[in-house]
């Protein structure tokens, strides 16, 4: 088994990654360098200036003077979906969906591949859930990062070294050293889907403005926000199901309709469960899909996320809203119960005053603006 570690740097990410950079570094098992190469691409559009002048080792001609993405596009591809090659990364889901971006720009398929996350890896490795950046991994691990970090080989580079160091220091091999760390797993599959998906998503929002349709705005997410943090069972009426389960549920449901999102949480917490907004770490997530004329539903990243948590091997049960009313034992008409006297009880002291402190606004403030308004 080989093993890729890849970087890239990218002109810009509006709308989609446009890279001008592809660096990797090919070992085999036991770290011997096979290959190592950076790519220069033109990325055909303009550069984010910051990038240009403060991340890029290279000029602004090098980058104009290269070829194009589609004259590397099956060596990247081949590359990234060998069957006998793992794929290692820093960050590197979101650089996934950028190659996939630029496949998309191109009119190319875009790759399916696992990989796996160095960021995940050293989580691990010092039993934290803070992210660290890969200069500080070298530095944590003395490992010397030269002068031309955000060189896509040379950060490609460290990200090895890294991988190489972690499995020195524990004693392990790197087949060992991956299924020692079952989070750092990612996959990237039907990524034009995904973004055909994002597309019905920008085009749900303007229909919905068109259309007069009445979404969550800023302070009704504060005030759901805390309400989903803070407020506790006012009945008990445990479910075996729910008691002692992280629930999450979808921001598509969320976005259009506040009340009944208030209730639900209510009923969750009645039930001994917890509702909590990190689609990664929940036990049981409510689906909800807004369907659109061509079929493919309205994106939501939520449900992405689960997936990816699936994909590397924790059990989520995903359940679709009206089941999960059903599972709740009341009627879909309990979620029009009014909830604006509920959430004023639940509000003390203290939550007023943490959140008084970063908004200058109460809760209370907010939702007696909302009765004026109504």
């Amino acid at each position: 088994m080989n093993y890729l570690f890849i970087d890239i740097e990218c002109a810009n990410c509006k709308d989609g990654g446009k890279l001008c950079e592809f660096g990797y570094v090919l070992t085999d098992s036991s770290f011997l360098v096979l290959k190592r190469e950076n790519i220069l691409i033109n990325p055909n559009t303009e550069f984010d200036v910051y990038v240009l002048n403060h991340m890029l080792n290279f000029k602004k001609s090098d980058y104009d003077n290269s070829p194009l993405f589609s004259k590397f596009y099956q060596k990247i591809f081949n590359l990234l979906t060998d069957k006998d090659t793992v794929v290692i990364g820093h960050t590197i889901g979101g650089d996934a969906v950028h190659i996939g971006d630029d496949c998309i720009r191109y009119g190319f398929d875009t790759p399916d591949f696992e990989y796996f996350d160095i960021v995940e890896i050293f989580k691990d490795f010092k039993q934290t859930d803070n992210a660290t950046s890969l200069v500080n991994m070298c530095i944590e691990l003395g490992i010397e990062t030269g002068e031309n970090v955000h060189s896509a080989d040379v950060d490609a580079n460290l990200t090895m070294l890294v991988f190489k160091t972690l499995c020195e220091k524990q004693g392990v091999t790197a087949e060992q050293m991956i299924l020692n760390s079952p989070r750092s797993r990612g996959l990237i599959k039907d990524y034009a889907e995904t973004v055909a998906r994002k597309n019905n998503y920008k085009r749900y929002l303007e229909d919905c403005k068109e259309k007069g349709i009445k979404l969550i705005d800023k302070d009704e997410y504060n005030v759901l926000r805390l309400f989903r943090r803070y407020s506790v069972a006012r009945e008990k009426n445990f479910i075996p199901q729910l008691k002692g389960k992280f629930v999450c549920i979808s921001e598509n449901f969320e976005r259009e309709n506040y009340n009944q999102t208030l209730v639900l949480i209510q009923k969750i917490k009645n039930a001994g469960g917890f509702v909590v907004p990190s689609a990664s770490k929940c036990d049981v997530f409510v689906k909800y899909d807004i369907p659109t004329l061509d079929g493919q539903g309205v994106y939501c990243k939520k449900l992405e996320l689960v997936k990816q948590t699936i994909e590397r091997g924790k059990k989520v049960q995903i359940i679709e809203i009206n089941e999960f009313i059903k599972l709740l034992n009341i009627d879909i008409s309990a979620l029009n119960e009014p909830m604006i006297k509920v959430v004023e009880k639940f509000i003390k002291n203290k939550t007023r005053h943490a959140y008084s402190e970063q908004t200058g606004t109460t809760i209370g403030e907010i939702i007696n603006s909302k009765n004026e308004k109504n």
